[in-house]
This record gives structure tokens, sequence and C-alpha cells, in this order.
């Protein structure tokens, strides 16, 4: 019987998936390895107790591709859906904001299903043996030997897991990201003002948006997204999480005119790589055995999209390959 390639996946966002689903319609069985509880990555959905929930990640994303939109089109209208907010610009009016139902993971869930997805399994390093690489969990060693390992982490955290590799550790430097705090806040009353998304509304917030605006969200509810601008977010990325929240409120209240309103829900999430600032310029990087890969939207830039293209050229080059 003719020996398949042993593949790891390491991380479950876009790339990820991308990257295990088109290498197993080529017939292969990668594993994917995923630290968190579900899929996505920076495409989140945060969910309370309340039933409230907020997209406290990517906003939404945009198919300029034939690949990409081939992929979005077999997902399915029940999955993704076209969002036009009001007084959104050009972008919104056009059509191409899209976003995923129910949550922003909605259709990597779809995309995911049939896929040897292991949730909430942290990678800690990776070791090269005679035969493959093994990877380190939390501090145990598993036993699989992998022929070929696939990192999709941000560019920080596959630079702590390549150290091997002095290729892929001068690379991986030049990528720059930048992180970002979000804010989720509900509101007892709306705000009075007409448009759905602000942009820089303020020096300390670079995005604004009615999260119960979006398609299949809960209109119930007076929900709201903030993100802060990367610069603040920069310089206030160790702050106590109870002063960033009052600090994002207080802001956010202040450029939706609503500093009398009630608050209903708040919280912060800390994103230490949310944006690419300064891509690599390529689809991926290999090691110097041509068996490491690293991918993601760091290769090509900041957009969904682009780390699922940069997921689908890693995967095309090891179908490729022979051992």
């Amino acid at each position: 019987m003719e020996h398949l390639p042993r593949i790891a996946v390491i991380g479950a966002g876009m790339a990820g998936i991308a990257c295990a689903r088109h290498l197993q319609t080529l017939g292969l069985r990668p594993i994917v390895f995923e630290k968190s509880r579900g899929i996505g990555g920076r495409l989140a959905t945060r969910r309370t107790a309340s039933s409230l929930s907020f997209d406290h990640g990517a906003q939404y994303f945009t198919a300029k591709s034939a690949e990409f939109r081939t992929f979005i089109d077999a997902c399915g209208p029940e999955t993704i859906s076209a969002w036009r907010p009001r007084g959104g610009g050009e972008h919104a009016l056009g059509g191409d904001w899209l976003v995923s139902l129910p949550g922003m993971n909605g259709f990597l869930k779809q995309a995911a299903e049939g896929l040897d997805v292991r949730t909430e399994t942290t990678v800690r390093s990776i070791e090269r043996f005679k035969d493959g690489w093994r990877l380190d969990f939390d501090g145990s060693a598993g036993d699989d030997l992998f022929d070929f390992v696939i990192v999709t982490a941000p560019a920080p955290q596959a630079t702590a897991l390549t150290p091997f590799s002095p290729h892929l550790q001068k690379s991986l430097a030049s990528i720059r990201m930048a992180p970002c705090w979000a804010l989720m806040l509900a509101l007892k009353t709306s705000p009075e003002i007409g448009p759905d998304v602000l942009r820089q509304p303020s020096p300390d917030i670079a995005w604004l948006a009615r999260n119960s605006g979006k398609p299949g969200r809960s209109c119930a509810d007076e929900t709201w997204v903030a993100h802060a601008d990367p610069a603040w977010s920069q310089d206030n990325l160790e702050l106590e999480k109870d002063a960033v929240l009052l600090h994002l409120v207080t802001a956010a209240l202040a450029c939706l005119g609503s500093e009398g309103s009630e608050v209903m829900y708040s919280d912060v999430h800390r994103w230490r790589f949310a944006k690419v600032e300064q891509p690599l310029g390529e689809p991926f990087l290999r090691d110097e055995t041509g068996t490491v890969f690293v991918c993601g939207d760091g290769c090509l830039g900041p957009r969904v999209e682009s780390a699922y293209l940069s997921g689908l050229a890693a995967a095309a080059v090891i179908g490729r390959l022979e051992l």
C-alpha cells in the first residue's frame, strides 16, 4: 500500500482550515491542532449567558479572487450573507462586505466538517527526528511523527515554534502585526446617530459598528463592537482589563452621543496579533528541509481572503511533493 504522508496543521483559523480542506480533497488525511475550544481564530463571535452576541474579531470579509469566491459560494447562502450597513460607505453599498452566519466562523465550521480537528490542543514545540517531526503538547510529546507540519499561527507565534530554522526566523521577522483591544457593548436604548459604522470616530477608537445591524444577528438588543486604535492598543497592551474597559466604554459612548445611556453589558478582549501591518509578500514559507510550512494572512496581507489563499497555496505544493 502506498504510504500517505503524515501531515499536521497547527491552527484552525482560515488558513488552517483552507489548507487541511484542500489536502483532504487530494486524498490526504491531515490532522488539525487548535489551542482554543472552537475553530475560526480571529473570525470570532462572543456569546454571553444572556444571549447577546458580538463579532469581536474580524468585522467582515471580501471575496475578490476566483478561488475564494468559489469557496464561499460552495458554503451556501445559509452561512454567508452580504452586509450593507446604513451609512457604511461605498464598499458596503457595493455589496462586497460579507459576514458569516450565525457567527463569523459559521462558514468555517461547515468547511471543517469531515476534517480531523483536535481542539483545546496546544502545540508548544516542534522537534525534528530522523523519521519526521514530533509535536510537543503542553509538555508531553505526542506519539505520532509527521512528514509535514504546516504552521498557521500569527508570525510571532510561528517564530516561537520554529527556532530550528534560520530561514524561517529571518523571514518571519519581516512580518509586522499590530494588537487590538476590542470592546463589546450593549445599550438599553439605541443611539440617535444614523450610520451603523463609524471609522476613526475618536483618536482612541479606529472602528465602531452596530453589531445588531448585521445579517443573522438579533436586532432585539442594541449591541456595538469597537476596535481601539492600533497605536492606543500598543501603548496600553498590558493595562489592567478594568481600566481598558472603563476607558473604551467612555470613549464609545461619547462617539455615539450616548453618554447618559444605560449600559446593559460591556467587556473587552485583547487581540495581541490582530492585524497585519507589514506582510511577507509571498504565499507561504518553507524551512530548509522543505517539510515545515508557515502560511496565513501574515504572508499575503491583512484580509481573510489572503489567509485562505495562503493556506491553499501551501496545500497545493504539498500535494505535488513526493516523499
